[in-house]
């Protein structure tokens, strides 16, 4: 391999985008990912309650040392901290950066992991503060006699 091959495989950048469901678009994160010289992106429509994607699954196979994976904003890599937190450090085990735009992190740096770490803390929080004002809502509603449960799905 000559040195202009092997400086190509180092340093490698990769857009991951991602939205909720299949009726979500991806043309925002598309436009802004496009701007920014990227090897390849990454595109899902599926849940990031879990890591469990085609797509994610497709980039972390492919990732190497010196790799970088860049998102616009950390929840569209993960939604919970733990998930978070792990993808994080399989790539710093693998010597891979992680940059979040929105968050303006970059894992190649002690206050980049600093800072990942608290927002995945603090938007785990907010999901949690929703569940349980959910929770205190039905509870009322129950003993109003107004909860009649989950509606049933239409497939």
């Amino acid at each position: 391999m000559n040195a202009k091959n092997e400086q190509s495989k180092i340093n490698r950048r990769y857009g991951y985008i991602r939205v909720s469901s299949k009726e979500q678009n991806l043309a925002r994160q598309q436009v802004e990912m496009q701007k920014l010289n990227l090897a390849y992106i990454f595109e899902e429509k599926a849940s990031g309650k879990n890591v469990d994607r085609p797509e994610l699954q497709k980039m972390l196979n492919i990732l190497s040392e010196g790799d970088t994976v860049v998102v616009l904003s950390i929840d569209r890599l993960a939604r919970n901290t733990k998930d978070l937190l792990e993808l994080v450090d399989l790539f710093k085990k693998k010597g891979i950066n992680f940059i979040s735009l929105k968050e303006n992190i970059d894992t190649s740096t002690p206050t980049g992991m600093f800072i990942i770490t608290i927002l995945g803390a603090l938007s785990e929080l907010e999901r949690e503060y929703i569940r349980e004002r959910q929770r205190q809502g039905i509870a009322i509603a129950k003993t109003q006699k107004k909860y009649k449960g989950r509606r049933e799905r239409k497939i």
